[in-house]
């Protein structure tokens, strides 16, 4: 096979899966402005930013679809993932910081950092199990849990409970909330 041979098989190539995207984006458009018309009555902001953050969600679709769902599916549900990873962003960027003070605590509440560590030896065996994942967090959590983003920690702890622990939901929000109460004076 020539060189020019070649050539002409990767544009035909490049061709197709142009066309493919098009006829895909086309019959999945309504559903992407669907969502974008629920997110923007819904949260605000521009609508032509979520027309855009829809496009660059469709192309990372198109990029990671595996035939394992149909593609209308996968969509759907890469674009609420991804609309709501926006709204998240946008919520972190309006909070306020605030920090902790440790020197601040130790002086005022000596026997704070060392109650946890007193109250955790009494603590039930889910929560914890908790606590040591917490501690050092297996590969599977690897840059979910960010001291920045509560919500975010909250949902890989929920999943991990949930999947590589096999406990449910209320199970997992219960050893959370006895860790919660352990921390409190």
């Amino acid at each position: 096979m020539s060189n020019n041979a070649l050539h002409t098989d990767i544009e035909a190539d490049k061709a197709l899966h142009e066309d493919i995207a098009t006829e895909t984006f086309e019959q999945c458009e309504k559903l992407m402005y669907q969502y974008v018309w629920k997110f923007y009555n819904r949260y605000g902001g521009s609508f032509d930013d979520w027309v855009g953050e829809g496009h660059l969600i469709f192309m990372k679709c198109l990029n990671t679809y595996s035939n394992q769902f149909a593609f209308t599916t996968w969509f759907s549900f890469k674009l609420q993932m991804g609309f709501i990873t926006v709204i998240r962003k946008k919520l972190r960027a309006t909070q306020p910081k605030i920090k902790y003070d440790t020197e601040l605590t130790e002086t005022q509440y000596p026997t704070y950092h060392t109650t946890f560590l007193n109250n955790c030896e009494h603590v039930s065996d889910r929560a914890w199990a908790i606590w040591q994942v917490l501690l050092a967090p297996p590969h599977e959590l690897d840059n979910e849990l960010d001291e920045n983003d509560p919500t975010n920690t909250l949902d890989a702890i929920m999943w991990y409970g949930t999947t590589k622990l096999q406990w449910t939901k209320s199970q997992v929000l219960e050893s959370l909330t006895e860790l919660w109460e352990c921390s409190q004076l």
